[in-house]
């Protein structure tokens, strides 16, 4: 029983660490997306001038 308990602690703790892991993940990836677009509007700004 104890050690079900333990087990199922262990498991949503895991799950848990996944769900941070997986959004900094997908966080990181807007950053990057962010960035890009922002290159890709000086570069067109440059090119207007």
């Amino acid at each position: 029983m104890v050690f079900k308990l333990k087990q199922k602690i262990e498991n949503y703790i895991n799950n848990c660490f996944l769900g941070i892991y997986n959004i900094s993940k997908f966080l990181r990836f807007i950053e990057i997306l962010l960035f890009i677009e922002m290159l890709y509007h000086k570069k067109s700004e440059i090119t207007f001038m």
